[in-house]
Parts: structure tokens; sequence; C-alpha cells
């Protein structure tokens, strides 16, 4: 029964530490199929949140995607990140400063790709989900929906109802001209996921966290 007892202990103190030692930004490339590499930067906290900054390259262009949410140690030593995706984000925790992605399913990854990211810094406190790049493009409300057209990559991209969108949007209809325009405009934010309202699925949405920019007069430049 004494030895039952020790091993409890040792098994709580052993996922306590596990835990406690995960703090800390985690930076790597993943190999991509359509585009030149994405770049990844993990913040884990210390109060169980973190941030996932996904930037995919595309020659002179990008896309920025991020998560936040929280994070738990599951079985078999698996990093678990719940954010607004669908399924979570699961890493294997190879040793104190080194994490693999694994699939959705939590299954490792078949591929001769790096598909890990190493601990560059684990002195860090939490922070806040980062504002965002600047992005130029064309925003347009129609029908019910408001859609951002990249002024780089030409994607079309729904519009959160999170961040300054209050704003944006009452800027928008001071200077509209119609519903099939779009109107340009220059903004801080980034590209994330969040579910979707009507299915089980999820929808790639822009962040918009501050607006620099807005006229008629104006395109793509």
């Amino acid at each position: 029964m004494k030895k039952i007892f020790l091993a409890f202990l040792c098994f709580a103190s052993c996922k306590s530490e596990v835990k406690k030692n995960m703090a800390g930004a985690y930076e790597g490339q993943y190999a991509c199929a359509d585009c030149s590499g994405i770049d990844v930067h993990l913040q884990i906290n210390a109060d169980s949140s973190f941030w996932l900054n996904e930037k995919y390259n595309l020659g002179k262009n990008y896309l920025r995607f991020i998560d936040s949410g929280k994070w738990m140690i599951g079985e078999m030593d698996k990093l678990i990140l719940s954010g607004t995706t669908q399924a979570p984000h699961q890493y294997k925790i190879i040793n104190d400063s080194l994490l693999e992605m694994l699939d959705s399913d939590g299954n490792e990854i078949q591929s001769t790709h790096a598909n890990q990211i190493k601990l560059v810094d684990a002195k860090i406190t939490a922070q806040k989900v980062p504002v965002g790049d600047t992005l130029i493009g064309a925003y347009q409300f129609n029908e019910g929906e408001t859609i951002f057209i990249d002024c780089g990559t030409q994607n079309k991209t729904k519009v959160a109802n999170r961040g300054v969108y209050d704003q944006l949007q009452k800027e928008y209809l001071k200077v509209k001209q119609n519903s099939i325009t779009p109107i340009f405009i220059k903004v801080i934010g980034f590209y994330s996921l969040q579910k979707q309202t009507k299915t089980s699925g999820v929808e790639r949405v822009l962040v918009v966290n501050q607006l620099i920019e807005i006229n008629t007069k104006d395109s793509c430049r």
C-alpha cells in the first residue's frame, strides 16, 4: 500500500513538473506543399494559455494565422492546445526543449520534412495575442457578409466580428457608394480560424485590431 501511495505521489509530481517546465517560446519552420515554408512561433504561458503564430511564406507575400486558447498535458506526453479550430493542435513532448507536431488525431506525421519546434526562450511571461500585421486590400459588405480581399494574394476572407469591427463597419458605411464596389482599406490585423455558426466546421477569418486608412479614391498599391 505504501509503494502504491509513493508511486501516486511520484506520478503527480512528475506531471506537475512537466506542466511547470512547458512555459516558454518555441520556434521552428515546417515544410509546406504549396508555399516555401511555414514559420512557427508557439508561446506557452504558465497560466495555461497559449498563442500560436504560423506564417505561410508565399514568395513576396505571406499569410499569417494566429490562434489562442488553453493548453494541457494529455496522455502519452502530448501537449494539447484547444483554441478556435475544430480539432486541437497537438504536439509530442520530445524533451524539455523540443516539441514535434502531430496530426489532428494526435498521431505522428510520417514525413521526411522537419515538423519540430525548439524552445528559444524559457523566461517569458504571459502575453496577449499580438495585434498583427499591416494589411492592405478591399473591404466590402454585401448580403450580410463582410469580405476582405488582400491586395497581395487576392484571397477573399470573411472579416470577424471582433477587434475594431464595429468601428470599421461604421467608417465603411460613411464612405460607401454602393454594395457592389469594394473600398480600399489599410489595417493592422491577423488571420485566424473560427467555428462556423451553421455547421460543425471552421472558417478562415480576418481579425482587424486597428483601422489605419479607408477611402474610395485609392486601390491596391
